[in-house]
């Protein structure tokens, strides 16, 4: 890799007197972490990252926390990472540590440390964004990098930041010698990502370093690291429609796909291994003890209660997580099993002792409200911002799903919904009162936090979907809510339910509605919400039904959600993405299945998939698959994706006929032969050396699309009849002679780089073709 140079017209970066403030600025507010308050705990001051901070590993696939850790990648830290590739989208669950990191690397590049940097790092200026944070105006298409640094600065510095300091940004801009860092990718909307991404392309187009986090899930909607076909781009795999209806939305992810431009990598973060969880409780416990020896004793206390379960081991390797946990138990000196549990531990260690520590007197008006109202109160203003994410007509689609305003509220907002939660609750003076406890919170930087002049969040967008499914919990526990005669003013009702229940932004409060009813109600609640939200048929669009089996998949997949119910003998659709799931004998009476995405899961044995006859999709991907005889009298099957698995048998297809997509790419797979009846087959990948025969191919006159890069093909002719074939990829093989394309008229894109093709007069008469040599 090249490392751009210093332009020589431009100081060094510490020797730049006038970006000083701005550097200094930027270490004052990333350089430090903001703790989680509870008023059982002495008043703590905002700790210094470098105290805390636990440098997490990256890895190239998805890691689950509740995997076996010694089958974990080896990973590598983020500047290695960036040494390695300048532009890097990271992606994390909730509470994996995207913003820490961000945050870390922004005070690391403004720090001034003595101790060197990877070269590709050393002297680049940080241009640091909480995108959640920006204004509106900032995500204009219009909008440059320079333009941006300018803009942060004003947003750092107000009147402070003169001319000379922006000349000097823009500078180093220009020249490509900086790094940018983007926070909260997945929490802007559509619209302010594809501004985003260009950002991106510039940054790679001048050798600049990026660091963009997000959310896995979501991401996928409108991705940052390349670039988003328009409709009617003819290299759009979507542009070769099938017998069957369009081909599938998981075909816009492939993103080897020529025409595909892609400027950054992607990575993700692994979960903490068991030697980053031991610093992380030394470092926590070394800020909050007077000696070594006590914190040494806590540390091992913490970690002994880590230990007792295997629930609360896997929920330690999730850092936000893990940092509530040390909360709880120096609180509770116990951990509860499930992610929703533990959040309602820490929001009553939280509340419960607010009148000791504020030292209420008798004529205090909040006297009377312990932490149940209180945790209400909260729960409404949880819900309320969700609100605040969405389109305000939330019954049409497709809805645009976060606001201009992302997740933060405006202050009068927030009081007018305190006091509307406190008059329900017999709140003398609601509104007084609503003021009086926001500014304790602001004061106490607890869970609700004030951002900025006016605005409030929570103090992380997974406290705001915990509080809003406490009180979907709340609106829903009573018998007039099911029987369809419930009359809540505040839109909580099964239809709206159903209806944000396929939207990505809700995925999370689902999940944690869902345990809390386990936890609290029992699975017959569990059953009844899954009923309304998963049993009846939908006439939404496309999205919606992909989000639902997303919610679906993390539904059945979650150990601490029981259900009995027979609403999942209607399941349609489930996406057990980002899930461990690595047993399929539960599907295996889901007669009424047509979607079934296992990508990345640990899936080896297909057999309970034998009996799936309305299955029309199954994503395989990346899995351990290697035999695929269940999937023997699938007849309905249309699409199917076994890239990077040890599949070398096709036989078992031979008899599905209606099959109209399949990925074999990074597969065993030599013998074509059992493709040769696949009369409805229109879109076939095939990326393996093995390969080297056409010829059972030859009888698919339905073929549109055909990807033969990096196989040992040099033999075109069994192509010569395939006269409805629109795009062929030829890269990377030991082709030379083109003759056999000559009667293919209807052909439009044909990608020849790295071949031997050198005489191209067999193409002449085709007058709608594109050659690309990218």
């Amino acid at each position: 890799m090249t490392i751009k140079p210093l332009d020589p017209s431009l100081p060094k970066l510490w020797d730049d007197f006038t970006l000083r403030p701005y550097l200094g600025e930027i270490r004052r507010r990333h350089g430090i972490v903001e703790t989680l308050a509870l008023p059982s705990m002495r008043d703590l001051p905002p700790l210094r990252i470098e105290t805390t901070f636990v440098s997490p590993l990256l890895s190239e696939k998805q890691v689950y926390p509740d995997t076996d850790p010694s089958q974990w990648p080896k990973g590598q830290n983020l500047l290695d990472a960036l040494g390695a590739s300048q532009q890097l989208v990271v992606l994390g669950d909730p509470g994996g540590g995207k913003t820490t990191l961000s945050k870390w690397l922004a005070w690391r590049l403004s720090s001034g440390l003595t101790s060197p940097l990877p070269p590709v790092l050393e002297g680049r200026m940080p241009l640091p964004c909480i995108l959640r944070e920006m204004p509106p105006a900032a995500f204009t298409p219009d909008m440059t990098l320079p333009d941006l640094a300018g803009l942060m600065a004003d947003i750092l510095l107000g009147v402070k930041a003169d001319d000379n300091l922006k000349a000097s940004l823009h500078a180093r801009m220009r020249s490509g010698h900086y790094v940018l860092i983007l926070d909260g990718v997945d929490e802007i909307p559509v619209a302010h990502r594809k501004i985003v991404a260009e950002w991106i392309k510039q940054a790679r187009f001048q050798k600049a370093c990026v660091l963009a986090t997000s959310r896995i899930v979501g991401y996928k909607d409108c991705p940052v690291d390349r670039s988003i076909p328009e409709p009617d781009d003819d290299l759009k795999i979507q542009s070769y429609p099938s017998s069957h209806g369009e081909l599938p939305v998981w075909l816009d992810a492939k993103t080897d796909i020529p025409g595909f431009e892609k400027w950054a990598k992607i990575l993700y973060l692994m979960p903490f291994d068991q030697h980053r969880i031991n610093i992380f409780a030394e470092n926590w416990y070394r800020q909050r003890c007077g000696t070594e020896l006590e914190a040494k004793q806590k540390t091992e206390d913490l970690l002994a209660s880590l230990t007792k379960s295997e629930a609360t081991r896997q929920l330690a390797r999730t850092p936000n997580l893990l940092s509530l946990m040390a909360i709880v138990h120096r609180e509770r000196a116990h951990l509860p099993d499930g992610k929703a549990l533990l959040y309602d531990e820490i929001a009553n260690a939280y509340i419960n002792t607010i009148d000791q520590q504020r030292n209420i007197l008798p004529g205090d008006a909040l006297a009377p409200y312990g932490w149940k109202e209180r945790k209400t109160w909260l729960a409404y203003i949880g819900f309320q911002m969700q609100q605040l994410r969405m389109n305000p007509d939330i019954t049409e689609f497709p809805i645009r799903e976060i606001s201009d305003d992302g997740l933060l509220a405006q202050k009068t907002d927030v009081e007018a919904w305190l006091a509307e939660a406190m008059e329900d609750s017999g709140v003398k003076a609601p509104i007084s009162a609503a003021r009086e406890f926001l500014a304790w919170v602001a004061r106490r930087s607890g869970l609700l936090l004030p951002r900025g002049e006016d605005r409030y969040a929570f103090v992380h967008l997974s406290f705001q979907e915990y509080f809003c499914a406490c009180y979907l919990d709340s609106r829903i526990v009573r018998p007039t809510f099911f029987s369809g005669n419930t009359t809540n003013p505040d839109s909580v009702n099964p239809k709206n339910l159903r209806t944000w229940s396929g939207l990505s932004i809700w995925r999370e409060t689902f999940v944690y509605l869902f345990e809390l009813l386990s936890a609290e109600r029992g699975s017959d609640w569990v059953d009844a919400l899954a009923d309304i939200l998963f049993s009846q048929s939908s006439d939404k669009n496309r999205d919606f039904e992909k989000n639902l089996g997303t919610l679906t998949g993390l539904i059945l997949a979650n150990q601490h959600i029981r259900s009995n119910g027979k609403w999942k003998e209607q399941l349609k659709h489930i996406d057990f993405r980002g899930t461990s799931v690595s047993d399929l004998s539960p599907l295996a009476g889901l007669g009424n299945l047509e979607t079934l995405d296992l990508e990345s899961t640990s899936v080896s044995d297909l057999s309970p998939l034998a009996g799936l006859g309305n299955l029309e999709m199954l994503n395989l991907e990346s899995t351990s698959v290697s035999d695929l005889s269940p999937l023997a009298g699938l007849e309905n099957l249309k699409t199917l994706f076994l890239s990077n698995t040890s599949v070398s048998d096709l036989s078992p297809l031979a008899g599905l006929g209606n099959l109209g997509m399949l990925d074999l790419r990074n597969t065993s797979v030599s013998d074509l032969s059992p493709l040769a009846g696949l009369e409805n087959l229109r879109v076939l990948f095939l990326s393996n050396p093995s390969v080297s025969d056409l010829s059972p191919l030859a009888g698919l006159e339905n073929l549109r699309v055909l990807f033969l890069s990096n196989t040992s093909v040099s033999d075109l002719s069994p192509l010569a009849g395939l006269g409805n074939l629109g795009m062929l990829d030829l890269r990377s093989t030991s082709v030379s002679d083109l003759s056999p394309l000559a009667g293919l008229e209807n052909l439009k894109t044909l990608f020849l780089s790295n071949t031997s093709v050198s005489d191209l007069s067999p193409l002449a008469g085709l007058g709608n073709l594109s050659i690309q040599y990218e």
